[in-house]
């Protein structure tokens, strides 16, 4: 088959799988109303009979409800990953019509003096390098910038060849990675801002004091408004103790800061990178390079996409609770801070 009536038969079938995902979205869009107007329903009409005949449905709607929208979340990444295919057939096409401007040119890889560079084109405009450039990552366009102008052994010639010969035969599976990594590309700087944090002394995991104050500051709060709530202890302590919390909240932030810095903002490009690992872990290789480079994957203990994916959980949570603790910290010390130097009987006029 023409490389081009390939590209336009697999566009189509890529826009009838998307419609597919439309219609589902609207589907799951509806469910997730009706949900609600059930647990709605049930609360007018069940009441009369008892709670217990509200809180059962309800429960179980609201089930319902969280499994329809993570089903919605995924159903949406499937989406946008289905339209960066159809763009990447699209591109193919316009590459085979000589319209490939649109593809990186490597200008920033052009060397000042080199043997054959300059001369071949191999880099810049309408070079080399930009008409079979489909990297998604920095560190891929350097390996590709290298290769082209470093001549390899004719031993290393050869496994890329082998490689070359099983991979053009995968053509969706080539795509898919292209789609993950066209989805948010990885940067350098992302590289050495892991491997700057990997290095570093250990400051919070392993410190007693830490570990104390991560469950026992808590435990104190709770053990304070249950207290307060049972008129044990009256609202003047508690507001001293709300302050005393939103001092100490505002002194971890300012220690976390600076790993938050350092690792935040990074989450994206992770999940590229455990989705493209993943894919590349779950395929079978015949080739020696490529199975070479599956191997690097899978030696460490457990999978490197698996770890990834943690690593990007973990950094996720790092973000929701250093910004829950600068806003609890800044809006509880603004809004008590001043209270607090006009005695306790002002403390408690400020009270929501």
């Amino acid at each position: 088959m023409p490389p081009g009536e390939f590209y336009k038969q697999r566009i189509e079938a890529l826009q009838k799988d998307l419609s597919l995902l439309h219609k589902k979205k609207s589907n799951l869009a509806w469910l997730r109303f009706a949900s609600i107007s059930g647990i709605i329903a049930a609360w007018y009409f069940l009441i009369p009979f008892g709670l217990w005949y509200v809180l059962v449905p309800a429960f179980l709607l609201m089930i319902l409800f969280t499994r329809l929208v993570f089903a919605d979340i995924k159903n949406k990444s499937a989406i946008e990953h289905q339209k960066i295919l159809v763009s990447i057939n699209e591109d193919e096409i316009k590459a085979l019509n000589h319209h490939y401007h649109h593809f990186a040119d490597g200008r920033e890889f052009i060397p000042k003096e080199h043997f054959y560079a300059n001369d071949l084109d191999i880099f810049g405009d309408a070079s080399l390098y930009q008409y079979m450039n489909r990297t998604g990552s920095e560190m891929g366009s350097n390996t590709l910038a290298t290769w082209l102008s470093n001549p390899a052994s004719p031993e290393v010639i050869l496994q890329r060849q082998e490689a070359v010969k099983e991979l053009v035969l995968q053509t969706a599976w080539r795509q898919h990675l292209q789609a993950f990594g066209a989805a948010e590309k990885i940067q350098k700087v992302t590289q050495d801002r892991l491997q700057d944090w990997f290095t570093e002394d250990d400051r919070f995991i392993n410190n007693r004091s830490w570990k104390i104050i991560r469950y026992l500051v808590p435990a104190m709060m709770l053990t304070v408004i249950v207290l307060n709530i049972t008129d044990v202890l009256n609202n003047y302590f508690r507001n001293y103790c709300l302050l005393a919390s939103a001092l100490l909240a505002f002194y971890i932030s300012k220690k976390v800061t600076p790993l938050h810095n350092q690792v935040s903002k990074m989450t994206g490009e992770l999940e590229v990178l455990s989705d493209s690992i993943r894919l590349i872990e779950q395929t079978e290789f015949r080739s020696a390079l490529l199975q070479d480079l599956q191997h690097q994957f899978k030696k460490q203990q457990g999978k490197a996409s698996a770890q990834l994916y943690q690593l990007k959980k973990i950094l996720e949570r790092l973000d929701l609770r250093f910004n829950f603790c600068s806003i609890y910290s800044s809006q509880h010390y603004s809004s008590m801070g001043p209270a607090a130097g006009n005695g306790p009987g002002e403390m408690e006029k400020t009270e929501p």
